[in-house]
C-alpha cells in the first residue's frame, strides 16, 4: 500500500491552449473544412524550448476547434514560462495568418459572437476550454 509520495523539484507541465476558426460571413468554406485543411497542411511552427514544435489538434466532437499542445514542458521559473509563452505566442499568429488566408478567423475559445450585444442575441461561446 502506497503511503506516502514526494517529488523533489519542479514537474513539467502540458498546455492545450483553445482557439475556434469562424468564418466571418458565415458562408463556404465552413470552419470545420478550414481546420480541416490546416491540420492537413499546418503552417511551419517555431521549436519549443523541448525542441519541438507545439502540435495542432482537433476534435470531432468540437468542429472549427483547434488546440496548440505543447506537450510536456517545463515551466519551472519565468525565464522557461516566458520562452514557452513567446512560442506560443509566434504559432498562434503563424495559425492565424494561414487560418486568414483560408477565408477565416482564428478566435479565442470562449468568444462570442456579436461580442458587444448583449442577452439572446449574443449567441452561444464558441469552442471549448483549455485542459492542462
Amino acid at each position: 500500500m502506497l503511503v506516502a509520495l514526494y517529488r523533489s523539484g519542479p514537474l513539467r507541465q502540458r498546455l492545450a491552449k483553445g482557439y475556434a476558426v469562424v468564418s466571418p460571413s458565415g458562408g463556404a468554406p465552413g470552419p470545420a473544412r478550414l481546420v480541416e485543411a490546416l491540420l492537413a497542411r499546418p503552417p511551419r511552427l517555431p521549436a519549443l524550448p523541448t525542441g519541438q514544435p507545439p502540435v495542432l489538434r482537433s476534435s470531432s466532437r468540437t468542429p472549427g476547434a483547434l488546440w496548440f499542445d505543447t506537450g510536456r514542458v517545463w515551466l519551472h521559473d519565468p525565464p522557461a514560462r516566458a520562452a514557452v509563452a513567446a512560442v506560443l505566442a509566434e504559432a498562434v499568429a503563424a495559425v492565424a495568418g494561414a487560418v486568414r488566408a483560408g477565408g477565416g478567423l482564428l478566435v479565442p475559445s470562449g468568444w462570442h459572437r456579436g461580442a458587444a450585444a448583449r442577452g439572446p442575441a449574443r449567441g452561444p461561446p464558441v469552442g471549448r476550454g483549455d485542459p492542462h
